[in-house]
């Protein structure tokens, strides 16, 4: 594959979904709600799968990256000019403070420098298309995310 045809999918993929560059509402772009996952039966009872499926499917995987790693450039945003990972949301967040966040988005991200660039992507307000439900399978996959060997200390730190 030649690099302008790449560079015209990577674009077309940041315009579809996730890493909301501008507009609000509907999907991540502000158009329609997407279409439900084929990925994964809409009737899993696991709400991991469930979530990690919604989680590519809604394009947060485009900012966040595979397994919730983090590290797409975010040029002076004040997380060090990258976007977040997820992988230690449990330690930040209760389920409910977390699906809030993934509902409401961040509509501004906080500069670096006061002077410097506005940063170029946010992250859209999920709720205004996902369901309760769906917020939270996708809260339950990010707290799935966390890594086994702090799991043991996190969970009983306050035992100490």
């Amino acid at each position: 594959m030649n690099s302008k045809l790449s560079i015209g999918c990577l674009l077309l993929g940041l315009a579809s979904t996730g890493c909301n560059v501008g507009g609000r509402g509907g999907g991540p772009t502000g158009g329609p709600r997407p279409e439900p996952s084929t990925t994964v039966p809409q009737a899993s009872t696991d709400p991991v799968v469930r979530g990690a499926v919604l989680y590519h499917d809604n394009g947060c995987v485009l900012c966040h990256a595979e397994a919730g790693k983090g590290g797409k450039k975010n040029t002076n945003s004040e997380t060090g000019g990258e976007i977040n990972g997820l992988t230690l949301v449990k330690e930040g967040y209760s389920e409910a403070e977390l699906i809030d966040k993934i509902a409401s988005g961040v509509d501004k991200v906080g500069k670096d420098d006061p002077e410097g660039v506005t940063p170029p992507y946010h992250m859209p307000h999920f709720g205004d298309w996902l369901t309760h439900q769906e917020l939270s399978d996708i809260a339950a996959y990010l707290f799935s995310l966390y890594p086994a060997d702090r799991a043991a200390a996190f969970d009983n730190w306050d035992e100490e």
